[in-house]
C-alpha cells in the first residue's frame, strides 16, 4: 500500500491525469517567472482543479496543512507563511487568523481552503474505507 515519494508532477503524469509535456512546460513556467509552484501553474491553466492538487499534494505526507496549501495554491509566499508561523509560536494563536490579522489573506479565503483541506481529509477516508470494504470482501471476512 505504501508509495514510494514521487514528486507532484511525476503523480500527475503517471496517473493520466496531466502529459509529460504539460508538466514540462508547467516546470518552465515556474522556471521562467524565477518563483511558484507547478501545482499552482497547473491550476492556473485549468489542467487541476484546486480539490484535485490538494489531494495529490498530501498523497505522501499526511494531513494537508494550511500554510503549505496556501503557498501551493499560489495564496500567500513562503516568506509570509514562515513570518506567520514564527508570530503563531509567540502568541499562540492559529494560523488562519495570524494571516488574517496581518492582512495576508480575508476570512472567506481562510474558510475556503479550511473546507478544501478538510474536503480531502473526508476524501481520503472515504477511499480508505472503500478499500477496507474491499479487503474483507475478497477474503471472505
Amino acid at each position: 500500500m505504501s508509495q514510494e515519494k514521487q514528486s507532484l508532477g511525476q503523480a500527475l503524469v503517471r496517473d493520466g491525469v496531466i502529459t509529460e509535456k504539460q508538466y514540462d512546460d508547467a516546470v518552465a513556467v515556474v522556471k521562467s517567472r524565477g518563483e511558484g509552484q507547478v501545482g499552482s501553474v497547473l491550476l492556473e491553466s485549468g489542467l487541476i482543479s484546486e480539490l484535485k492538487l490538494l489531494e495529490y499534494l498530501t498523497m505522501n505526507h499526511g494531513r494537508p496543512k494550511l500554510g503549505e496549501l496556501l503557498v501551493a495554491m499560489n495564496v500567500v509566499k513562503k516568506e509570509v507563511i514562515a513570518a506567520a508561523l514564527k508570530k503563531q509560536q509567540e502568541t499562540g494563536e492559529k494560523l488562519g487568523m495570524v494571516l488574517i490579522n496581518g492582512g495576508y489573506i480575508d476570512k472567506a479565503t481562510l474558510i475556503k481552503y479550511l473546507t478544501l483541506q478538510a474536503k480531502t481529509l473526508l476524501t481520503r477516508m472515504e477511499n480508505d474505507i472503500s478499500e477496507d470494504k474491499e479487503f474483507i470482501k475478497r477474503n471472505n471476512y
